[in-house]
């Protein structure tokens, strides 16, 4: 068929002609309506000349019809002249198989039947219509308006998928079929209506009519039923209402089961509808309440704080209009006022959390109440349920997020597990399949070099970087640490616990034996690149292994010393240990088994000062105590599995640089780390801190002197046993990996493993020489002996030296009166401890930068402040509890690397530290730490007043009748029990406590027993006087602890109520009354 316009090729039904008419009658349509238009030529190119009117005959005639008014269409468009010839176009040439084929599949009407001629015209649109009445029957018109709407939605499904050019070809098919536009002829129009009119609902449909409305039959508010479905004029459903799939609205209208807010989303609910319409094969069992099997549901989890208020606003106003639930709407609106002050607090997922807990619990669980069961209240905000979230976003670290959700689309961590707020499994690469050798190519811009044996039996290879098949198992690069384990599939984590890829590039060396030839193209590639192949790549006969435990210590003259001095029983150990190597408690294990390494990178603290530790590495690796470097391909052939750990590094007090091996990395439960195999109470060791040092020398009564020998690389002298290597190697700046075979600093196990040659070595010096007494502090050793007993530190050192113990001699100091340890100066015949000069001042000065209210602290500028203060109050003890506030800032930290102002209550308490530190003597005598009994005990009765009791010294107060009064709140039992305290303090003093004592005091107010131990009370006016107390304890250099007395048995009871007739009058301690409480009571005589 030749090319022509769409409306030439879809004519309406009234284009017929009169002799198709007469030759083909239907029974259907009428034949005798008058001025039917009728086209003389359907040839492209031609236009219809004329115009006739068929006046057949019938054998009932019908009344004749006016001809109906059409505007001109300018270029296409009939006209009603019909003197005047009609002008019209070809439009746009489509094929007219290309027309039937678009509307084919859904099109099955007699292909004689044309679809009419009317056409669009843009032109005057704001001019009155008059549409042209399309002749013929009501099936026609309704194909015609099928056809039209099939061609749209052809037509906008075309757009969405992106194929512009079938969506034009559609378009211009249903602007073809749209009803033709009119222009009135004002003459026939006038003629029209000045003849008489009849009824035309035979002949015309209105229902397609855009412009000639039919009239409503009956009123809003009618109803009728067909089939038990009820129709009632004027009920209508919102042009924005959408509805839910039949297992949430019986969710919904019953209120219980699973509504997450999601839900109320309109695009998912559009979503949800279609896709329940196509697939309704599991609807039987939805709607059986059994389980959903609709369209996913997002996760309410993830949604972004916009998703979530706009979510809320259709959940109210569909429960609160659609549903018909007017007190649910009510609770809705105080619920979500409960988040938004949540929010405001603590930040958007504090408030998600406890929003989603909230509604889950109240859908989930009817309250019953009378026999009658309930729809939860959820308004009120339940402290309960916040404190969990609360909790939740902290553990979770999600409390800097403010008003933004970081598991949403596009979040920072949008692959994390929303609910539970935990990181995606860590990714890992191992080596790649050593047995296949993967031969280059020239799209390929690295190669694979042969590693071992092609022969040789190793562990399945893990997924290799190639392209696979959604589904495998396959997680890119990063293969998935929790695969081999459980063949979950998770994602990907952060690159800094992926070891590199075990292949070389064309730059770079390509590792390679003799007897194992690379291919053309790599030796091509290595000519090129004209770089010998690294020393460690080649022959392994080459290269340096460790075979066998190597210890610096004379192994013989330990045994001989242990055995001389009948230790050797009980340090047996000590000498396998030497002989084979400590045990680091690190089971034989591996990740998996496709992994064949772990090699996470060194932590950036190591890489400041790399330097220093690669000088360090290589004094180790000159000491035979480390061994390599090697290719990770290389300790894969000596060791099947091998993790290295990352290192770090610590300075030392003398500012030099000491290598920490991270053994405790990584911190979680995805990949164990090497410390967490490692039972801590299996390598137990001594250790001589302040509570030890100073109850010894609170025990002598005779000058003593103090040295001080410092046990030089310490761990690094301790060998550890040769299977304990492949899990404690470390990985150099370039990325190659060495052996150490001595203790890692870092390790569980350390300390106990270095401790127990450490205590055999001080049981030798004991029994060797005559010392009174021998500390020890890792690798600081205290010696103390008598002023009058011949014996220096150059005859231990000679001893230790025999042995094969290094010291520093820089670091030793020999018998003196004073010595530095632990971080104090001790005066063993003084019987005094002090903070070294530079380290009070430099306490105080730190103090101050923290109380600058114009600075900021990170997480570990706090931690290490806690840390001093903390080292301090060993010196001052009743300073520990205003270190309290500074954990309870770390405990709330989220974001530890984000600086944060000083909160109020940490202020307070480093204001108190840094007045203390000011005006404190610089020496304090050394404090027995056991408690001392002095049979003190108090009591308190708001009837009469105070009574104290220290032995058969006894006080009596008694209150005056304005003892409570001043602002709230007021004074009451408590208080009083307090202030019994501070005057039994005042009674102590007068009676001549001696410095460095902790005394007992007994009290039967549990109040009062833990305001003791915590030195401060959630009761203002004790907290108060508690402050006073403090301070009335730091100038009398003693401390107090808590005794618990029943009321029965407390012997200042009767005193406390009046009765002092068991007492004597000479006993009495009479004090004066401090100032502040002269008028709240005095004391009786």
């Amino acid at each position: 068929m030749s090319l022509q316009s769409v409306s030439d090729l879809l004519k309406n039904a009234t284009g017929r002609t009169s002799q198709a008419a007469s030759d083909s009658p239907n029974p259907s349509q009428n034949p005798s309506i008058p001025n039917s238009q009728i086209n003389q030529s359907e040839t492209p190119g031609e236009t219809p000349t004329s115009q006739t009117t068929n006046t057949a005959n019938t054998a009932k005639s019908n009344p004749q019809r006016k001809t109906r008014a059409t505007r001109s269409t300018g270029k296409q468009g009939r006209t009603t002249n019909p003197d005047e010839p009609a002008k019209t176009e070809q439009g746009i040439p489509i094929q007219a198989k290309d027309v039937a084929a678009a509307l084919e599949p859904n099109t099955h009407t007699d292909s004689n039947t044309p679809l009419g001629d009317e056409e669009i015209d843009d032109d005057d649109k704001d001019t009155p219509q008059v549409i042209a009445v399309r002749d013929g029957s009501k099936d026609e018109a309704i194909e015609q308006a099928r056809r039209t709407k099939l061609a749209l939605d052809k037509a906008v499904k075309a757009q969405d998928d992106g194929d512009d050019e079938r969506a034009d070809f559609y378009f211009t098919i249903y602007h073809s079929l749209l009803p033709q536009k009119t222009q009135p002829n004002k003459s026939l129009i006038q003629q029209t209506t000045s003849e008489k009119t009849f009824d035309h609902s035979t002949l015309i449909d209105t229902s397609f009519s855009s412009t000639v409305l039919p009239k409503r039959p009956h009123p809003d508010g009618v109803t009728t039923e067909v089939r038990n479905l009820k129709f009632k004029w004027g009920v209508s459903n919102d042009h924005t209402a959408s509805g839910f799939a039949p297992f949430f609205h019986k969710n919904i209208s019953e209120l219980k089961g699973f509504l997450p807010l999601t839900i109320f989303n309109k695009e998912w609910q559009a979503r949800a509808l279609a896709w329940n319409t196509e697939n309704r094969s599991k609807v039987s069992d939805e709607d059986k309440g059994l389980k959903y099997w609709g369209l996913k549901v997002p996760n309410e989890y993830a949604m972004s704080f916009s998703d979530w208020t706009l979510n809320y606003t259709v959940f109210y106003e569909t429960m609160r209009f659609c549903y018909k639930f007017e007190t649910l709407g009510q609770w809705i609106l105080l619920h979500k006022a409960n988040c938004d002050k949540i929010l405001r607090k603590d930040g958007f997922m504090t408030a998600l959390r406890y929003d989603i807990k909230i509604r889950t619990n109240a859908w989930q669980f009817r309250p019953i109440e009378d026999g009658e069961e309930y729809v939860s209240d959820f308004s009120k905000l339940k402290p309960e349920t916040y404190e969990e979230a609360h909790g939740e976003a902290r553990n979770n670290d999600e409390l800097q997020f403010k008003t933004s959700n970081p598991y949403e689309i596009g979040g920072p961590r949008e692959k994390w597990e929303a609910t539970t707020g935990t990181r995606p499994a860590k990714g890992v690469q191992g080596i790649p399949d050593f047995r296949a050798i993967a031969p280059p190519t020239t799209a390929a811009p690295s190669v694979r070099a042969p590693l071992v044996n092609p022969t040789q039996p190793l562990p399945n290879r893990p997924a290799q970087a190639q392209h696979q098949r959604p589904g495998s198992g396959y997680q890119g690069n990063n293969f998935n640490p929790s695969y081999a384990r459980g063949n979950g599939r998770q994602g990907n984590r952060s690159r800094e616990y992926l070891p590199e890829p075990v292949i070389q590039t064309m730059n770079s060396p390509i590792p390679f034996c003799p007897e194992q030839q690379p291919s053309e193209n790599v030796r091509h590639n290595l000519r090129n690149d004209k770089q010998p192949p690294s020393l460690s790549s080649c022959d392994d006969t080459l290269i340096e292994w460790p075979e066998n435990v190597s210890c610096e210590m004379d192994i013989e003259e330990w045994r001989l010393a242990l055995h001389n001095n009948d230790l050797l029983g009980e340090f047996a150990d000590v000498i396998k240990g030497f002989t084979n190597g400590f045990h680091q408690g690190i089971p034989p294990h591996h990740l998996g088994r496709d992994w064949f390494f772990f090699t996470p990178p060194n932590h950036q603290g190591a890489l400041i000062v790399r330097e220093k530790i690669e000088e360090s590495i290589q004094k180790e690796i000159t000491a035979k105590r480390m061994f390599g470097p090697y290719t990770k391909q290389q300790v894969h052939k000596k060791f099947s599995f091998f993790r290295t750990n990352p290192l770090g590094a610590a300075i030392n007090g003398d500012g030099s640089i000491r290598p920490i091996n991270d053994l405790s990395f990584p911190r979680d439960d995805l990949i164990p780390s090497v410390n967490s195999f490692v039972d801590k109470h299996n390598y137990n060791t001594t250790w001589d801190d302040f509570r030890i040092v100073s109850k010894f020398f609170c025990g002598q009564n005779q000058p003593l002197l103090l040295a001080i020998f410092d046990w030089e690389k310490a761990y690094r002298q301790i060998p550890t046993a040769k299977d304990q290597w492949p899990y404690l190697m470390i990985q150099d700046f370039n990325e190659q990996i060495l052996i150490d075979t001595r203790i890692a600093f870092g390790g569980v196990a350390g300390c106990g493993s270095f401790g127990r040659p450490a205590d055999a070595w001080k049981h030798i010096m004991l029994n060797e020489f005559p010392l009174l007494a021998v500390f020890r502090w890792v690798d600081d050793n205290l010696f103390v002996k008598t002023v009058d007993t011949e014996v220096d530190l150059d005859q231990i050192v000679e001893q230790s030296n025999r042995l094969g113990v290094k010291t520093n001699p820089t670091k030793i100091s020999p018998f003196l009166e004073e010595q530095k340890y632990i971080g104090f100066v001790w005066n063993a015949t003084k019987k005094t401890v002090r903070l070294p000069q530079d380290k009070k001042f430099q306490r105080i000065q730190q103090l101050k930068d923290f109380l600058d209210p114009s600075r900021n602290f990170n997480f570990n500028e706090v931690e290490i402040m806690a840390g001093r203060l903390n080292h301090v109050s060993y010196l001052l003890p009743q300073l520990r509890c205003y270190i309290n506030s500074l954990y309870r800032w770390l405990n709330s930290w989220i974001n530890q690397s984000h600086p944060l102002p000083v909160p109020d209550d940490a202020r307070i308490d480093l204001e108190y530290w840094l007045k203390t530190m000011l005006f404190l003597k610089d020496t304090r005598m050394i404090q027995n730490p056991d408690p001392t009994e002095i049979g003190w005990v108090g009591d308190a009765s708001t009837g009469f007043g105070i009574g104290i009791l220290i032995g058969s010294r006894w006080a009596q107060f008694q209150l005056t009748r304005e003892w409570d009064d001043g602002p709230a709140p007021k004074r009451d039992i408590a208080w009083l029990e307090t202030v019994a305290i501070r005057l039994g303090l005042l009674v102590l003093a007068k009676l001549g406590a001696i410095p460095g004592k902790v005394f007992n005091v007994w009290t039967d107010n549990t109040t009062t027993e833990i305001c003791i131990a915590k030195r401060k009370s959630k009761h203002l006016r004790a907290n108060e006087e508690w402050k006073v107390i403090q301070d009335r304890l730091v100038e009398m250099q003693i401390d107090i602890a808590s005794k618990r007395v029943t009321s029965e048995s407390n012997r200042a009871d009767a005193l406390s109520q009046g009765n002092r007739s068991n007492h004597h009058a000479r006993d009495m301690v009479p004090i004066v009354v401090p100032f502040d409480l002269e008028n709240r009571m005095f004391q009786t005589c």
